[in-house]
């Protein structure tokens, strides 16, 4: 899918948005000049589809790397 941003020819990663628009995006919220509901609301990202399916998935795969036990005792207590 194409980036949402007119005039970028980027594929869409996260938000509709490529890795640069999304970047961009971020960094206009982290200094406090949007938020994503406005943008949202301006159509210029989607809203997440998967919330933070991917970071949770990585933190899971590094903590397993770094402690494996750690890891099996919460999918037991998780019922996994």
């Amino acid at each position: 899918m194409k980036c949402l941003i007119d005039g970028c020819d980027g594929v869409a990663k996260s938000r509709g948005l490529c890795p640069i628009c999304y970047g961009a995006a971020n960094a206009s919220i982290r200094i406090g000049r949007t938020t994503w509901k406005e943008l949202e609301n301006m159509g210029l990202s989607y809203k997440p589809q998967h919330k933070g399916s991917g970071l949770g998935a990585f933190a899971k795969a590094l903590r397993k790397k770094m402690n494996p036990m750690t890891v099996i005792k919460e999918e037991y207590e998780n019922g996994e």
